[in-house]
């Protein structure tokens, strides 16, 4: 079994917006959990997922249309229906193998 963990801290600074907005941060990660395993004739993988972006800012969208979404904090936060901790688990991959035996008898 695998996991692999990784984090990421997103700092922004939007210089022409008003405040409190124009400074934020939020951090995303993601979590892969990785089964592989072999048995006498196959062998397997399986691999989950689970991404997260927290916490949102939920002011980082202008109230004046010309500036619109100050930055990917905001883009994230109003792609996930306005939610300030989006997060999901998915199915990532898998694979099945079957290995066959071959005749080592000589051909005549």
């Amino acid at each position: 079994m695998t996991a692999i963990v990784r984090e990421r801290t997103n700092a922004t600074q939007w210089f022409s917006a008003a405040e409190p907005s124009e400074q934020y941060g939020h951090q995303d990660s993601l979590l892969r959990l990785s089964l592989v395993q072999r048995v006498k004739h196959f062998d397997y993988l399986f691999e989950l997922g689970q991404s997260a972006e927290l916490p949102l800012p939920t002011d980082a969208v202008s109230p004046i249309t010309a500036q619109g979404q100050l930055g990917l904090g905001a883009q994230y936060y109003v792609a996930n229906g306005n939610n300030q901790d989006p997060a999901a688990a998915s199915f990532r991959q898998g694979l099945l193998r079957f290995h066959f035996k071959r005749d080592r008898r000589p051909a005549h």
